[in-house]
């Protein structure tokens, strides 16, 4: 497949600061290991688009970039957020809502808990491997059994992968601790279509602190999900 270098440069660019947050041309040289000359041409092109605005020597992501957003699984995003604002302030913890990309997980949508000083959150559109962190095993774990073996055959130990989506299954959701970031528990949940097939999963991430009793949460965060499910089927048959 033939790409355009230009262009796949430019993305690289936007993912590493979508990645690590407002980055100098500098730094994003030295990460990207590209040109500076070609990093101050993209970045200023990308400047002049929306996609990205430049804060003090930085660069961040910009208001284009958001209204795109905006438009990624709006539905499954306008329902979810209403029942995990109504979960977050009964549970007085964050929640998250995460979809697949191929063989990685995609924040979408988060609800922080605002009861306590200290918590746990994710900015909206951070990824990571599909066979890490709560909201990835609960995916994988819940997808049809051949799309799961090609996922799990690509990593470096697939076995152990099938057996921890094993047991994922069998409890009917995922908990990970320090997986994606140090001192953060996760528990997660797949959320399911009208049809029955995995679309997302649902989290509630706490800092370590907070730990005893945690997968006490399990039942409720079901509950919620089953929800979501049959607020999306009616959604589709409106």
């Amino acid at each position: 497949m033939e790409i355009s270098k230009t262009a796949d440069q430019a993305l690289v660019l936007l993912l590493r600061i979508a990645d690590q947050g407002a980055r100098t041309p500098a730094e994003l040289a030295r990460a990207t290991g590209m040109n500076r000359t070609v990093v101050h041409r993209l970045l200023a092109t990308l400047q002049g688009r929306g996609f990205v605005f430049k804060r003090g020597d930085r660069y961040a992501l910009g208001a284009a970039l958001m209204r795109m957003a905006g438009q990624f699984e709006p539905e499954l995003r306008a329902v979810a957020r209403t029942v995990m604002a109504d979960l977050a302030e009964r549970l007085h913890e964050t929640l998250v809502l995460a979809v697949r990309e191929d063989d990685q997980v995609v924040i979408v949508e988060q609800v922080a808990g605002s009861h306590h000083l200290v918590r746990a959150q994710y900015e909206l559109g951070y990824r990571h491997p599909i066979t890490l962190g709560a909201s990835g095993l609960a995916l994988l774990a819940f997808l049809g059994e051949q799309e799961r073996e090609t996922l799990t055959a690509r990593t470096e130990e697939p076995q152990r992968i099938t057996r921890r989506l094993a047991e994922v299954r069998a409890l009917g959701y995922a908990v990970t601790h320090d997986e994606l970031r140090v001192g953060a528990y996760g528990l997660a949940v797949p959320v399911r279509d009208g049809d029955g097939e995995v679309v997302a999963s649902l989290a509630v991430i706490v800092p370590t602190t907070r730990t005893p009793g945690f997968t006490d949460h399990a039942p409720t965060l079901a509950e919620a999900a089953e929800r979501i499910t049959k607020l999306l089927a009616g959604a589709t048959e409106a």
